[in-house]
């Protein structure tokens, strides 16, 4: 008697119909990558000589995004729908800045033509003061740039080496106080008063208002306007 005879409850498929043996996976070890294939930096890219924060600045979500913020609005049954109005905060560009007027409740306030520009200075954490003439460069040891020829250079103490040897770059744009980050270790932060603080974007400048602190890394100076 044949086997298939000997067990009646089990039922031989029909040609076809079983699962093929496929090839056995390759182990996962043997796609590792060798230690040649990892790409390292060149030399020279960061100021090797700028001591990098333990604890960075943080920035908070509401500074970094504010337009993702969710606001609700009040609507009352049968009156009409009330639409929130973006309006950007502390972030301006050089674009919508007015020039010499400014609007003040639907009434233009004209700016005496022969005023001078208003000065601003910085004070710095050992309460020194120094004044803004047109662009200053600060930093522990700052060299020129082409992009600004004759601007100012500062070169500052800052025994902590948070501050890099060519670190921000202040100018003045129809008398508005801007702010650079010319790449920096540890980044430059505006903190005015009333508003989140703003992390600045190298390679974009930031509006400095009257009161404001910048940080540079630990090296932390008040910009005022005389």
């Amino acid at each position: 008697m044949s086997s298939d005879e000997d067990q009646p409850s089990l039922i031989t498929p029909p040609p076809g119909l079983l699962p093929a043996e496929g090839p056995v996976p390759a182990s996962a070890g043997a796609a590792a990558s060798e230690p040649g294939d990892f790409i390292t930096l060149p030399p020279g890219i960061a100021d090797s000589a700028t001591h990098r924060l333990a604890t960075p600045r943080s920035v908070s979500q509401g500074a970094r995004a504010a337009d993702e913020e969710i606001v609700f609005f009040p609507v009352m049954q049968g009156g009409p729908a009330i639409v929130p109005i973006s309006v950007p905060v502390a972030i301006c560009s050089k674009e919508v800045l007015p020039a010499r007027d400014e609007i003040i409740d639907e009434t233009r306030v004209s700016l005496p033509r022969d005023s001078p520009p208003p000065a601003w200075g910085l004070v710095l954490p050992t309460g020194q003061s120094v004044q803004i003439a047109t662009v200053l460069i600060i930093g522990r040891d700052p060299i020129a740039l082409d992009a600004w020829p004759g601007a100012t250079l500062l070169p500052v103490l800052d025994s902590a080496k948070s501050l890099s040897k060519t670190h921000a770059l202040f100018e003045i744009d129809e008398g508005v106080l801007w702010v650079h980050d010319l790449a920096s270790t540890n980044g430059v932060f505006v903190a005015a008063p009333g508003v989140e603080v703003v992390q600045v974007e190298p390679g974009k400048r930031h509006m400095v208002p009257d009161g404001a602190e910048v940080e540079l890394g630990e090296f932390i100076a008040t910009v005022l306007r005389a």
